[in-house]
């Protein structure tokens, strides 16, 4: 059987996908001390990760990401997870002490004028 060549230029196949880079370094502590106080005050009122997302339109794996510490939540998604959990924004973090300590921070004390 003799196969009859086509005439037209024969388009290249297409380039694979770039993969996405891998991230260089962990995730931050103060992510995973975030995320444990959505999931603290999840379960408290007794939600599921499930009826959570449903509730507000958002992806399961996207509530255990941010609960895993493995996503950083904007401010609108824990502006809108307060509102679903009727609690205050605030709730989500730890007190300040935890928060220096995970931050690596000290807090900066007030500078008195007329003290110099």
């Amino acid at each position: 059987m003799n196969k009859k060549r086509s005439s037209a230029p024969q388009t290249p196949a297409p380039a694979a996908a770039p993969k996405t880079k891998a991230r260089q370094s962990p995730p931050p502590p103060v992510l995973g001390a975030v995320g444990a106080k959505v999931r603290e005050v999840r379960v408290a009122r007794g939600i599921s990760q499930d009826h959570l997302a449903y509730g507000m339109h958002m992806d399961r794996a996207h509530i255990g990401l941010l609960e895993n510490g493995k996503r950083a939540a904007t401010i609108p998604t824990l502006a809108r997870l307060a509102v679903a959990l009727g609690c205050q924004v605030g709730d989500f973090f730890p007190d300040v002490e935890e928060l220096a300590e995970l931050l690596g921070v000290e807090a900066i004390e007030p500078k008195v004028r007329g003290a110099d």
